[in-house]
C-alpha cells in the first residue's frame, strides 16, 4: 500500500504553490516539457511530459546517482513521491486543460494489488488538485517481457480510474505491433533516439507514415518525441504525427517557469534554430513594420 501520510509529510509548497519533495539527501522538482499538437499552421500547446530533476546539497544531479541509492524496498514509495509531485505541480502550469505525461512500469502489474494501490492513489491524488483525470496520461513501459494478459488487465486498471493510456517509446520498450494493440492505448510515443534515425535514413523514414497511419486508424494518437532539428520535425509532421515534442520546440522547465501559452507558427519553424517565433510575436513584429 501506498503510505500517503509519508508522502504527505515528504512534499513540500512554498509560499506560491510550487511543489518539491524531500528524499533521503536529495531535493526533488519538477520538470515539465511542453508538448504540442500538430495544426494546419502551428503547433499549439496540448500538455507536458513530467521529469524528475533530483539536487543534493543545492546542486543538480543526474537521476542515476540518485538511482544508485535507492533500495529496492524504497522504489515503489520513490515512485508514488515523483508522481504526486508531478501531479500537486500540474496546476503551476497556468493554463487550464494541460495533459500531464507520466509514465507507468508494467511490470508492477505482475502484483495486481501493488498496481491497484498505486492508481488508486493517483486517483485521490489527481481529485485533490482538482484535475479532470483524463488529462493525467499513464503511459506504460518496461514491457518487453510481459504477457499480453498482464498488459491487458493493467491497460483495462488504468481505464477504469478515468486515465488516459499511453504507450512509452515506442521502438525501444515494446518490441511488437501486436503488444501495442492489445492495450488499445490513446497515445503511442515514439522514441526519440529511435526516430532521429530513422530519419536520418530517408529511404526508411518514407517507413513512418504507413506506421503512423496503422495507429492512427486503431484510435491512437502518434506522439514523437527529441526532436532536435527541422528536418526532423518536418519528418514527423509529413508522416502525420499528431503530437510532438523536443529542444527545438521547447526546452524542459522547473515548474513553475513560465509556459508556453502561444501556439508555434510552422512556417517560422523553418527559419534558423534558435529563431522560432510565436505567433503573438509575429503579430507584434508585422504591427511595428
Amino acid at each position: 500500500m501506498i503510505d500517503q501520510a509519508r508522502i504527505d509529510n515528504a512534499i513540500i509548497l512554498d509560499e506560491i504553490g510550487i511543489a518539491t519533495a524531500v528524499f533521503g539527501s536529495f531535493r526533488l522538482k519538477s520538470v515539465f516539457q511542453p508538448i504540442f499538437t500538430a495544426g494546419a499552421s502551428a503547433l499549439s500547446p496540448w500538455g507536458v511530459e513530467a521529469r524528475l530533476r533530483p539536487l543534493r546539497e543545492g546542486l543538480q544531479v543526474a537521476p542515476a546517482v540518485l538511482a544508485e541509492t535507492l533500495a529496492a524496498s524504497e522504489v515503489p514509495f520513490f515512485e508514488a513521491l515523483c508522481r504526486a509531485l508531478h501531479i500537486d505541480n500540474h496546476p503551476n502550469i497556468g493554463v487550464d486543460g494541460m495533459s500531464l505525461f507520466c509514465s507507468i512500469d508494467a511490470r508492477h502489474a505482475l502484483d495486481p494489488a501493488r498496481i491497484l494501490s498505486e492508481l488508486e492513489f493517483l486517483s485521490t491524488r489527481v481529485e485533490e488538485v482538482g484535475m479532470n483525470p483524463k488529462l493525467l496520461v499513464c503511459s506504460i513501459a518496461e514491457t518487453e517481457k510481459l504477457e499480453k494478459s498482464v498488459l491487458v488487465r493493467l491497460a483495462a486498471a488504468i481505464r477504469l480510474h478515468g486515465f488516459s493510456l499511453g504507450v512509452d517509446d515506442f521502438a525501444a520498450g515494446f518490441p511488437s505491433l501486436e503488444q501495442v494493440a492489445c492495450v488499445e492505448p490513446n497515445i503511442v510515443k515514439f522514441d526519440g533516439p529511435w526516430f532521429r534515425r530513422v530519419t536520418s535514413v530517408p529511404r526508411a523514414s518514407k517507413l513512418l507514415g504507413p506506421l503512423f497511419a496503422g495507429f492512427r486508424e486503431s484510435g491512437a494518437d502518434v506522439l514523437v518525441d527529441g526532436i532536435e532539428t527541422v528536418d526532423q520535425l518536418n519528418a514527423a509532421l509529413d508522416a502525420d504525427a499528431v503530437l510532438v515534442q523536443g529542444p527545438l520546440l521547447s526546452p524542459p522547465a522547473l515548474a513553475g517557469a513560465l509556459f508556453p501559452t502561444e501556439p508555434l507558427e510552422r512556417a517560422a519553424l523553418g527559419v534558423p534554430q534558435g529563431n522560432v517565433v510565436r505567433l503573438a510575436d509575429r503579430r507584434r513584429i508585422d504591427q511595428q513594420r
